[in-house]
């Protein structure tokens, strides 16, 4: 996976994809290489989930530093 293909995965977790399989499907990268960047981001702390069910749906999400992340690299206003 790409940097381009990275930010896309993020942008979309930002944007508020309720799920890891939407966000597959929005930026057209694996469901595993999904989980793997937001996980690393979990691990830096950029961002803050839980999971529920087999589509990995997102529950109690924190992305501030996400949004901060995003708009320095000018991926979003």
């Amino acid at each position: 996976m790409d940097i381009n293909q990275t930010m896309a995965v993020f942008k979309a977790f930002y944007l508020g994809c309720e799920n890891m399989e939407k966000i597959s499907r929005r930026t057209k990268v694996s469901r595993e290489e999904v989980r793997e960047a937001l996980r690393g981001a979990r691990e830096c702390g950029l961002i803050k989930y839980s999971t529920k069910d087999y589509n990995e749906t997102f529950t109690h999400v924190e992305n501030k530093k996400l949004g901060v992340y995003l708009r320095a690299k000018g991926i979003i206003k």
